[in-house]
């Protein structure tokens, strides 16, 4: 898995360091396994910059009972506007 230069202009727009990312040990980007959907979603040091975006900017919700998430109506119109321009 790469990240295209499209890609890290969008991350860095979001104000994600992708410069320091790549610093850090571990891959920038990879896929990886959910266990229960049996689907791939973005790993590594970038999904963890993203997922902590996404709480930063209350767009999530952690789910206390398990490891599951909730999109808030922010973030819910966040993807939602994501989704329309791809």
């Amino acid at each position: 898995m790469e990240l295209t230069e499209e890609g890290v202009c969008y991350f860095k727009d979001l104000g994600i360091d992708i410069d320091a990312l790549k610093k850090q040990s571990g891959a920038l980007v990879k896929p990886c396994l959910d266990w229960t959907e049996r689907t791939f979603h973005l790993g590594g040091n970038l999904g963890n910059a993203f997922f902590r975006w996404c709480k930063e900017k209350e767009y999530i919700t952690l789910n206390p009972e398990n490891r599951g998430v909730r999109l808030t109506a922010e973030g819910n119109l966040f993807f939602k506007k994501f989704k329309a321009s791809q």
